[in-house]
């Protein structure tokens, strides 16, 4: 409490601002605690009324939610059935002399360009195997670890912008696995890298021999 020494009308004075500095005081912590109370009931009213509103509207919001996620559905199914399609027709105009042919059990689709050259797209993966086959050894075990080619022994090189694998490698030929000696290359993403399966099958088809 503040010492009051002045006397007469000063002490008067004195006395008039410590009553209203204490009026003030109070008066603020009273506000401020009517305010915080009121930002609190706000919050409230607002959280039952939304609640209010979501009861009230529970059936067309849930109308609105089916109808959301039915047309993303659709839209998603749509961008890949497009893609499947194009991806599709790519490969019967590369496979002109071979009908494409549907693997179920590795989801995959697969066609012969020549003798020798062979194209698999799987669908899972989103890629595209380009192989040439010099020579089939023995039908071995599916390993169920891949889709178009499995690369047992040999090297993946850099060549050309390309990623070649030489060596052995498992593929699908009908409802068989092989065991094969041979040239592959993989590519994502195929329906944006048409010109890269272009110089890929050109490649392989001169049969450049790999430093």
């Amino acid at each position: 409490m503040k010492n009051i020494k002045a006397s007469g009308k000063n002490r008067c004075i004195e006395m008039a601002k410590i009553f209203f500095n204490n009026i003030l005081t109070t008066y603020l912590k009273k506000v401020y605690i009517i305010i915080a109370l009121d930002i609190i009931i706000d919050i409230i009213l607002l959280f039952l009324a939304f609640q209010f509103l979501f009861l009230l509207y529970l059936k067309e919001i849930t109308i609105l939610i089916i109808i959301a996620s039915t047309t993303l559905l659709i839209f998603i199914s749509y961008i890949d059935y497009r893609d499947f399609k194009s991806n599709t027709i790519f490969l019967k105009n590369l496979c002109k002399r071979d009908n494409l042919i549907y693997s179920e059990k590795k989801n995959s689709i697969s066609c012969k360009i020549n003798d020798s050259l062979k194209i698999c797209l799987a669908l899972e993966s989103d890629r595209i195997y380009i192989t040439k086959i010099d020579k089939c050894e023995s039908i071995t075990n599916d390993t169920n670890d891949f889709y178009c080619a499995r690369f047992d022994n040999g090297e993946l090189l850099d060549k050309n912008d390309m990623r070649i694998f030489e060596g052995y490698l498992k593929i699908i030929n009908e409802n068989n696995v092989w065991l094969c000696k041979g040239k592959s290359i993989v590519i994502n993403n195929p329906k944006n890298n048409r010109e890269n399966i272009l110089k890929s099958i050109e490649y392989l088809t001169n049969n450049v021999k790999l430093s």
